[in-house]
This record gives C-alpha cells, structure tokens and sequence, in this order.
C-alpha cells in the first residue's frame, strides 16, 4: 500500500457555486428564493388567498366603519353597503406562484 501525499490526493474539478446561484448571491433574500422549493411557493400562493378570502368580511367591516366615521365629521360623505365592500374585495385577483419570481 503507498501513501499518497495530501496536495496529491485532492480533486482537480471545479468548485463553487453554480452561475445560477451566484446570481441570487447578492443578497440573503435572493438566496432564500433561490433555494426555496418551487412547489412550496404554490403552497404559498394558496395560503395567502385562503388567508386574504378569510378575512373579506372583516376587512369590508372595517372600511366600512371608517366610512361611517367619516360621515359623521363630513354629512356630504357618503358610506357603501357592506356587500358592495365585499364584492369589491372579492374582485381582487388571486396571487399567483408565478408572481412570487417576477
């Protein structure tokens, strides 16, 4: 058996990150997208428009509370209905997974 000496021992490859990655290595954010699975940004994308459908009647109360108030200071001002806040809030697009890398 021979000993091989150390500098010898080692690989000629090359090493380091892939060009691919070296272009997301600017920031840490742009690694955490790099490295982050594709399939979990559809994930992604389905939890934050089940979230966002969620939380429609709560969000149209509170815009419609605001509106209510500003009537009060300003009789000119008018209020929507409820449902129409919620029609409009149910008219926004749903995020899409494609829309996380642009």
């Amino acid at each position: 058996m021979s000993i091989i000496p150390m500098q010898w021992s080692y690989t000629t490859d090359v090493f380091g990150p892939t060009r691919s990655a070296a272009a997301f290595a600017e920031s840490p954010l742009g690694i955490f997208f790099y490295f982050l699975p594709k399939k979990m940004w559809g994930a992604i994308a389905k939890e934050s428009n089940a979230y966002r459908v969620e939380g429609i009647p709560a969000v149209a109360k509170a815009q419609r509370d605001k509106q209510l108030q500003a009537q009060l200071r300003d009789p000119v001002k008018s209020a929507q209905p409820l449902e129409v806040l919620e029609q409009k809030l149910r008219k926004v697009k749903p995020i899409q997974a494609h829309e996380f890398f642009t």
